[in-house]
């Protein structure tokens, strides 16, 4: 193993994670402190929670080199079992999504399927004082980290999002049961993450071996939660809901779970004032948890309330300026309340921030093409398309066709997407039913939108507020639709 600096084998084959603590790695346009675990892109904080942060440190000192899950999970979480909020997979969601990485398009951290994950190479590591040698143990480190974080964050210094104190919890499993259903719950995550193709039916059957072995097993319910919500069938929800009420019940006043049983409420059930209720318990337990304030801007959004959606957005970028702006969603709150203007000034402040943001770029288009601003539309449309696998040929031709042809194009692009059929959580559908409404297919677009309907996709209410779709508010399916997803008043709103 190539080494950054010169350290005894020995030490290094006792333990891969006793290493010189440099002051600092920098990569791409980030830099990453270990000393105090913080994670800047130029001169900008970027929010990453703690145990996220300790496991970016791990793949930084192995930067180049295979690092399995079980060491991993070995050197953070060996003296206890994984708590659902310190998951591995979690924390690799939260640094690909802090380091704008994509799991399908990995710049900075490589997965190798079934084994683990590899940092980029291309790692600078600097010294600008004393190097100091990790003489203590790699779990006598993070203690001692731990203690320096716990300082700072009460100083409100590293905006870290904290949760508050669960109520004590003792799984009275045998050490032997823990470890079985642990390993279960890691073969359970492999399938859904390591391989090209998601396997939820498979890890959803390891998630529940995994509790008929230990059904205290809090991480076991939270995995299989999120992935019957996510990727799971319609009837497989009670298998969900039936966990998340055994997490609350053994960790009264936990957020996910409770946000979860929220989002089912919200997405399945269209149960709006149990997902209100939901959101805002999460809230009240913890007001600095961001997502909450998120959800309800989209419960106050579907209901056409766009004041107070707008004023949950903007106390959750008060919270968590820089994640929230980066992925646009500000923008698009802006958009769903048909103030497009505002939408795009905020979307020109992100670009700061975060200039190729996906979501940023499509917020632009969306709300230049409903102002009807053909030239910069067709920009932010062959830029998206870009992203999305048309070639360089075909870009060629775009350019020199003028901005209608390129607009056309893109209409036809979008209305041939092919709609991922075990993904609760994505919107393809809803800019797919989008093209076809612009092409005159309303017949098309309805059946789009029923099919995200019989699999209860997470983004379907908002078919009541998106401006796009105003041709369809007179029809009579679209109406039907409306009806049965129990609005309090299915007239559609942003005619």
């Amino acid at each position: 193993m190539e080494l950054a600096h010169n350290i005894d084998q020995k030490q290094e084959t006792a333990n891969p994670f006793d290493r010189v603590v440099p002051d600092w790695y920098s990569f791409g346009a980030f830099k990453f402190y270990p000393g105090t675990l913080e994670l800047l892109k130029g001169n900008k904080k970027v929010s990453l929670k703690v145990q996220s942060a300790k496991v970016l440190n791990i793949l930084l000192k192995q930067k180049g080199e295979l690092v399995s899950r079980d060491e991993i999970i070995r050197e953070i979480w060996s003296d206890r079992v994984v708590e659902f909020d310190l998951s591995l997979n979690a924390c690799i969601r939260d640094i690909r999504t802090a380091l704008e990485d994509d799991a399908h398009n990995q710049h900075f951290i490589e997965t190798l399927a079934k084994r683990g994950y590899r940092f980029s190479p291309k790692v600078n590591i600097a010294e600008k004082h004393n190097g100091v040698r990790a003489k203590h143990s790699a779990l006598k480190y993070v203690a001692l980290v731990l203690v320096v974080m716990a300082g700072l964050a009460a100083a409100g210094y590293l905006g870290i999002q904290n949760e508050p104190a669960r109520t004590a919890f003792q799984n009275p499993a045998t050490p032997e049961q823990t470890e079985a259903s642990r390993t279960l719950v890691l073969q359970g995550v492999s399938a859904i993450y390591d391989g090209e193709v998601p396997k939820p039916q498979e890890a959803i059957s390891y998630f529940q071996e995994a509790l008929d072995i230990d059904p205290y097993y809090i991480e076991a319910h939270l995995m299989l939660a999120r992935t019957v919500f996510s990727r799971g069938r319609v009837d497989q929800m009670p298998l969900a809901e039936a966990s998340l009420e055994k997490i609350l019940e053994l960790t009264p006043g936990n957020l996910e779970a409770l946000a979860l049983l929220g989002s089912i409420k919200w997405a399945v059930d269209y149960n709006w004032d149990g997902a209100r209720e939901d959101f805002e318990k999460t809230i009240a337990i913890d007001p600095n948890y961001n997502r909450a304030y998120v959800f309800l801007a989209g419960y106050y959004s579907v209901m056409g309330d766009f004041n107070q959606s707008l004023g949950h957005i903007d106390l959750a970028l008060s919270r968590d300026t820089v994640r929230l702006s980066g992925n646009g969603n500000v923008g698009w709150f802006y958009y769903l309340a048909g103030r497009h203007d505002e939408a795009l000034r905020f979307c020109d402040e992100t670009r700061a921030i975060n200039p190729e943001g996906q979501g940023t770029r499509r917020c632009y288009l969306n709300n230049l093409m409903v102002l009807g601003e053909t030239e910069p539309a067709a920009g932010y449309a062959l830029a998206y398309m870009k992203t999305k696998g048309i070639t360089p040929e075909e870009i060629t031709q775009l350019e020199s066709a003028g901005d209608h042809a390129v607009l056309d194009y893109f209409t036809m692009f979008e209305a041939g997407a092919k709609v991922p059929g075990n993904n609760r959580a994505d919107s393809t559908f809803l800019f797919k039913a989008i093209a076809q409404t612009r092409l005159g297919d309303k017949a098309g677009a309805i059946e789009t939108l029923n099919k995200a309907y019989e699999t209860r996709n997470y983004f379907l209410p908002y078919i009541r507020v998106i401006p796009d779709l105003a041709p369809l508010h007179g029809e009579e399916d679209f109406q039907k639709l409306l009806s049965s997803m129990n609005f309090p008043d299915t007239s559609p709103l942003n005619s």
